[in-house]
């Protein structure tokens, strides 16, 4: 995949563009749904699958008080989208400048001009130009003028709710991952730094990672099965997340637990894949009582993840 860090980085003409554009935090089924109809439209005309995104996100430019943690970081978007088999991604550094441009001047000037397309892929609910203003009727009527042919897809619906971000950040905070991963069509990712810690679950015999993510969407308490990727290969464990009340003072803290592993990892960088919420955390009124209900953990995250 080609990635183009805006469209002044495109010096030759793209061969027969057919694109979608938009923030696609998540890359859920919805958005998934739309970058295969690019790319199947783009085989069917000998042309390229483009994906038309921004970064940083326009609420975090435009409107930083609203601004939300996202599903996905710059660089895990671009690796799925790429994954899914897009040829070209353009990815516009957005500024309250760009986001002067009005609905014709986006249209004509980038869509047109610039990138050239020949055909445009939108959800229904899409929005752009200056304040949102321009709707999908008037990006047919102007894409018309240019020769552009445009397609709006239905949203995708999974057991009758339509496929939303808004609604998976919710279930990601909620510990719902069960439900987030049929929304995602995976399993929800998060990376994190190992980090030292107090090493007081080595002390009750239950050695954890603490880890510094890399991003700020995650649930929030709750003790989960996870899949674990070292660097050369997926391991299971138990991550608690949230004060660890049986212990005062510790603060808020994320820990995996990673099973049947014993090497010293701090200072590394491990990926987690939620799979499903196990429990709720609670204090316990001995650390003998919490470490019993560990094991319980342990056998029930491997019935999970075998």
């Amino acid at each position: 995949m080609i990635v183009f860090e805006g469209v002044s980085q495109i010096k030759e003409k793209l061969k027969n563009p057919v694109i979608t554009i938009g923030n696609f935090d998540g890359v859920h089924l919805g958005h998934q749904a739309i970058f295969k109809k690019v790319i199947e439209k783009a085989h069917e005309i000998g042309g390229v699958s483009v994906v038309y995104t921004f970064d940083p996100h326009p609420l975090k430019v435009l409107e930083p008080d609203r601004f939300f943690p996202l599903i996905t970081t710059s660089e895990e978007k671009e690796r799925m989208i790429e994954w899914i088999g897009i040829d070209v991604l353009i990815r516009e550094h957005f500024t309250k400048d760009f986001a002067q441009l009005s609905t014709d001047e986006f249209v004509r000037t980038i869509l047109c001009k610039q990138i050239r397309a020949r055909e445009i892929f939108i959800g229904p609910d899409y929005r752009f130009g200056k304040g949102r203003k321009g709707t999908t009727n008037l990006l047919k009527s102007l894409g018309e003028d240019c020769g552009i042919e445009i397609g709006i897809l239905k949203n995708v619906e999974v057991e009758g709710k339509e496929v939303r971000s808004t609604m998976i950040r919710n279930y990601v905070m909620e510990g719902k991952m069960k439900e987030a991963t049929k929304f995602l069509g995976r399993g929800y990712t998060l990376r994190a730094k190992v980090i030292k810690g107090k090493a007081q679950g080595k002390k009750i015999g239950v050695p954890t990672a603490n880890l510094e993510p890399e991003k700020e969407l995650y649930p929030r308490s709750g003790i989960f099965a996870v899949k674990v990727l070292l660097k050369d290969r997926y391991a299971q464990g138990v991550l608690n997340i949230g004060t660890n009340p049986t212990f005062p003072g510790k603060g808020f803290s994320l820990e995996v637990h990673i099973l049947d592993f014993d090497q010293d990892i701090c200072g590394g960088e491990i990926e987690l894949i939620f799979v499903e919420k196990l429990r709720d955390e609670k204090k316990f009124e001995t650390p003998e009582l919490l470490v019993e209900q560990i094991k319980k953990d342990i056998v029930q995250a491997r019935k999970i993840l075998r």
